[in-house]
């Protein structure tokens, strides 16, 4: 598990009949600095771009309110993922709380 800024992050990478699948899992604490987290998230994802594979899946808990367009940190955070060609593969809440609510992410 690396820790960047204000993130955790664990990757597994798998091949099966050379099919090379990569799994990034993040988490931020709603407690911690959500621009340092969109930097150390962009370095992680850099670093990621650099090792070969053809399936790459991101997945994580950002405590971040997606749902709300009119957020810089929102924006930020879907422009960087969208950088690394990220699809969203679901739209909605998947959780909600008062405080929060979580979304997944894929790449093609």
């Amino acid at each position: 598990m690396d820790q960047e800024n204000d993130l955790k992050c664990i990757k597994v990478s798998l091949c099966k009949n050379g099919v090379t699948i990569e799994v990034l899992g993040i988490y931020r604490s709603p407690a911690t600095n959500v621009d340092q987290f969109i930097i150390g998230l962009n370095n992680i994802l850099q670093d990621s771009q650099r090792q070969p594979k053809q399936i790459q899946i991101f997945a994580g808990d950002t405590n971040l309110n997606l749902l709300d367009k009119n957020s810089k940190h929102t924006s930020s955070y879907l422009d960087t993922l969208c950088s690394f060609s990220f699809v969203s593969a679901i739209n909605k809440a998947t959780r909600v709380s008062p405080t929060s609510e979580t979304s997944l992410f894929y790449k093609i």
